[in-house]
């Protein structure tokens, strides 16, 4: 119902971390059709921490770029998917990678102001530490909510094993 039963510093702004990935497949999901492939650019991927798996030249969809990011919390497609929408939001397929990560970024921040977030700001899509990255329990549930009205994320919440074929022909499975 969205009703708040019990909230203990609710309002409080703290790190998000790789829940980060939860306002980044929100607007995966709504960039468009799931099954649209998406090269994988290596400035993407050459971040740190939790992976899907992905190295240069795969091609994935959206779709395993969502799993990848919910499953097993990948830094990389979260990146990938940033990349990606960037530069179908700038209509631009050339666009420098930080440039198309630093335009999804913003639609990030204009996603959360549209939810109703009062104190959120992010700085990335994957949720690794900065110090303008930053939400409340109040907001990372609206943002939560939001998503999970959307279907395919809330199929991928009940899995206990994710699996991917990507079109470069290489098959992942998370558990």
């Amino acid at each position: 119902t969205g009703r708040i039963l019990y909230g203990k510093n609710q309002d409080q702004t703290l790190p998000m971390a790789s829940t980060t990935k939860i306002m980044t497949t929100l607007l995966c999901l709504e960039s468009g059709d799931l099954d649209t492939p998406f090269p994988v650019d290596n400035n993407a991927i050459q971040v740190e921490g939790s992976s899907m798996g992905l190295v240069k030249d795969d091609i994935v969809t959206k779709r395993a770029l969502c799993y990848g990011m919910l499953l097993p919390s990948g830094n990389d497609a979260a990146y990938t998917m940033a990349c990606g929408v960037g530069r179908i939001v700038a209509n631009d397929p050339t666009l420098p990678a930080a440039d198309a990560v630093a335009l999804f970024v913003e639609l990030m921040n204009e996603k959360a102001r549209e939810l109703g977030c009062r104190d959120s700001h992010f700085a990335n899509p994957d949720g690794f530490h900065h110090d303008d990255h930053y939400t409340t329990a109040y907001d990372i549930a609206r943002i939560a909510v939001a998503c999970m009205e959307i279907e395919p994320v809330a199929k991928s919440c009940s899995k206990t094993v994710g699996r991917a074929v990507f079109l470069s022909g290489e098959d992942v499975t998370w558990y």
